[in-house]
């Protein structure tokens, strides 16, 4: 798939697509991508854009650093309306 993919291309990934080596691949390449964050995720916050109750930008730190699981620099997006809300990585340097 990558080999398909130029840089400046935006992706919007599902939760199917949620290796760390992956996204690692698609930044060195230049290519924007859009997918969700898992529940459970380990994020460290690194700098905070917007943090209202609808909507919350943040740049985070997600990874441990392994060879499986490199550390990657993101977006965090939080957006809610009413009770539900939705947690988005977002990858555009």
């Amino acid at each position: 798939m990558l080999e398909l993919v130029s840089a400046q291309t935006l992706l919007l990934l599902d939760r199917g697509f949620y290796h760390f080596q992956f996204w690692q691949k698609l930044i060195e390449g230049g290519v924007h991508f859009i997918t969700r964050i898992k529940i459970n995720a380990a994020i460290e916050y690194q700098q905070v854009f917007t943090d209202g109750y609808a909507l919350r930008d943040r740049l985070v730190r997600i990874g441990s650093g392994t060879k499986k699981t490199p550390v990657v620099i993101l977006r965090l997006i939080e957006i809610r309306k009413g009770k539900e809300g939705a947690f988005l990585l977002d990858f555009c340097p």
